[in-house]
């Protein structure tokens, strides 16, 4: 099964930190950490959303057989989809194969959600300090514990 052109579902949250997407579910409730080759899938995805014409440009940069791509592909979107990520595209877009939205690994490495963490936030609970988000990319997403 080829999936359609998808985009970011309504609401999610991402931010881009050293190469890699954490994205937030539209409920606030989980972060999720995309491998390389997945944060390159999300960057089309939400530059106007994915379109399976680019697995094959995927698998001919990367030099791996097209099949293992589309399938990886495949899986990683269904992963996506089940996590309530990414919704079906308005409309194809087209395929660009000059503007690789970022990097990819050296060796190839099939797309996927490397980490899902529960997302702690504490309403009405201010940072006890600004963190360093150099030393831990996750610090901006967690808030102390409310003190009783």
């Amino acid at each position: 099964m080829t999936h359609p052109s998808v985009q970011p579902a309504n609401d999610v949250v991402d931010i881009h930190v050293d190469g890699r997407w954490l994205v937030i579910d539209p409920r606030g409730e989980r972060v999720f950490v995309l491998n390389e080759t997945g944060s390159w899938l999300w960057t089309l995805i939400r530059n106007g959303g994915y379109e399976p014409g680019r697995t094959r440009w995927l698998a001919e940069v990367t030099g791996e057989p097209w099949a293992r791509v589309l399938k990886d592909v495949e899986t990683f979107l269904a992963d996506l989809q089940a996590a309530a990520l990414v919704r079906p595209g308005d409309s194809a877009p087209p395929v660009l194969v000059d503007s690789a939205p970022t990097s990819l690994p050296d060796n190839y490495v099939p797309p996927a959600i490397e980490l899902s963490l529960p997302l702690e936030v504490h309403a009405g609970t201010p940072l006890e300090k600004d963190p360093d988000p150099l030393l831990d990319p996750l610090a901006p997403l967690r808030f102390p514990e409310r003190k009783r």
